[in-house]
């Protein structure tokens, strides 16, 4: 299921963010929210339900929170996904909860680096990568990393020229002129990781 960040799903995670601070409860939350992103992705039946415009607000709203309880959700979770269903905001519920770790991450000072792979990748294999990853780029990266069995090999790495790289672009523009050197050095990259790895 594919993840639409709009700006109000930007705004709803942002908001969650904030309250769960104030709360001193933002690992609870993150916990609840990765469990119900992979909830989501694994149900059909979830989704079908957080995406339908017919059911009730009422109907909606007291499915949502029953699901929270029953999953054992954190309070402001469980009456975060109630404030959803009663908007009507349901249909977004895969965006807000992709924003909220995005945002998650950026106020922490992190990178994602969305890396796919041929072949599943071990837990040594994955902490290796963010160790690598981590080294050189002078951030904490996280890894979101999905199996493309249609590649013939190796892994291919997004993330770093949308962090670090990003950041040169706007100040040193001069250093980051020629796209062909960029995409050079981004397959030169890549090709580290694979060698450091494997």
């Amino acid at each position: 299921m594919q993840a639409r960040t709009s700006i109000a799903a930007r705004r709803y995670a942002a908001a969650l963010l904030d309250l769960a601070a104030q709360a001193n409860v933002v690992p609870a939350v993150e916990k609840d929210m990765i469990e119900l992103a992979s909830m989501l992705r694994s149900s059909p039946e979830l989704q079908g339900f957080s995406g339908n415009p017919l059911i009730a607000r009422t109907a909606q709203t007291k499915a949502i929170t029953a699901l929270a309880d029953k999953a054992g959700f954190h309070a402001l979770t469980r009456n975060f996904l109630g404030t959803l269903a009663q908007n009507r905001r349901l249909p977004m519920l895969a965006g807000v909860l992709a924003a909220f770790q995005d945002e998650l991450m950026r106020r922490r000072g992190e990178i994602r680096a969305k890396v796919e792979v041929a072949a599943p990748l071990s837990d040594k294999q994955a902490k290796a990568l963010q160790e690598r990853l981590s080294a050189q780029t002078g951030a904490t990266v996280g890894l979101a990393v999905t199996v493309n069995r249609d590649l013939i090999g190796g892994m291919v790495v997004n993330g770093f020229l949308w962090g670090p790289g990003a950041k040169m672009w706007k100040t040193k523009p001069e250093q980051f002129t020629n796209r062909v050197e960029v995409a050079g050095l981004y397959w030169h990259f890549v090709d580290l990781v694979w060698i450091f790895l494997f």
